[in-house]
């Protein structure tokens, strides 16, 4: 019995793949693997499931995908899920395995702690940078190319959630077939790079006081035919965020459930809230909020808008 849960969805997807291919014959998976949908099914439904025996498996294995019922603090069907969870810690069957997948959990959940007490529970994330970096530069191995380090920081920088990060390390290692190790500068003008990390990018120039060079990544941002009225929202959204961050502290976890933002985003958060008083933080975002209304209004336009608000940020 499996929980799998956290803010990596890949790595619970290959996890998941891991140990069908453990328990399941390959020739007739399909019958003796059911997948259910975490935020439809009954519980009597997933114990109704689990009882029936495989046919030419070792294991039937049932997966619940999506069990949000780990995360939900109230529920209207509590008798039941206390029946789920007497079910799994005192009448669970040898021959099934039951896989759980979430991205978030309570562990003050009878279910939780039935499967906490006889199976197995993992949680999948990528703390920091380092880290997502280390990832990045084991997954191009399997791809058979040797990333450096310089490259494999340009990466992790410039992608999200690990899919969107595999994703790209695909597109370069097809793009450069015959190179044995890739540098940053061989994957710069391979990598497309989304307009929110390209926003990013003005807004840690901002944090960091960087003015001129603010200044110039704008400019950019406008002639690649980015909308002025999203950079602002971007900016607008970002202080909003930091000072959620100077309220809630350095508490990682309640960050990320009150702003559903990713860890490494969460991280930089806490670092550049270090920075700012909470009257600096709220001076910023009237500020921005002050542009968007000056420019629904037609006072001035959105370009020359949001350069006076990076010179006087």
């Amino acid at each position: 019995m499996f929980l799998l849960y956290g803010s990596e969805g890949l790595l619970i997807k290959e996890a998941v793949e891991k140990i069908k291919l453990k328990y399941l014959n390959k020739i007739t998976v399909d019958l003796d693997f059911v997948k259910l949908d975490g935020e439809e099914v009954d519980f009597a439904d997933i114990i109704d499931s689990c009882l029936v025996v495989p046919l030419l498996s070792e294991k039937r294995v049932i997966y619940v995908k999506d069990a949000n019922f780990l995360s939900e603090t109230k529920s209207s069907k509590k008798n039941e899920e206390e029946k789920l969870a007497n079910f799994i810690e005192k009448e669970f069957p040898d021959y099934t395995c039951l896989i759980l997948t979430a991205e978030k959990i309570d562990k003050r959940k009878k279910v939780y702690k039935a499967i906490e007490k006889v199976g197995y529970v993992k949680e999948f994330k990528i703390s920091n940078y380092k880290e997502k970096i280390q990832w990045i530069k084991k997954r191009a191995l399997l791809y058979n190319k040797n990333l450096d380090e310089s490259a494999a920081a340009y990466i992790a920088y410039n992608t999200g959630d690990l899919y969107q990060t595999d994703n790209e390390i695909k597109k370069i290692v097809f793009a450069l077939e015959e190179k044995k190790l890739i540098k940053k500068e061989d994957i710069e003008e391979i990598m497309s790079r989304n307009e929110e990390a390209n926003i990013f990018e003005l807004i840690d120039c901002i944090m960091e006081n960087k003015k001129n060079i603010a200044l110039l990544k704008l400019a950019e941002l406008f002639k690649k035919g980015e909308k002025g009225i999203l950079i602002l929202y971007m900016i607008s959204k970002h202080f909003m965020n930091l000072c959620w961050v100077k309220m809630l502290g350095d508490n990682e976890e309640e960050i990320r459930e009150k702003l559903g933002l990713h860890p490494f985003v969460v991280k930089k958060l806490i670092e550049q809230a270090r920075n700012f008083s909470i009257e600096k933080l709220k001076y910023a975002l009237n500020l921005s909020q002050q542009l968007d209304y000056d420019i629904k209004k037609g006072r001035i336009d959105d370009k020359t808008g949001l350069e006076l608000l990076i010179s006087r940020l």
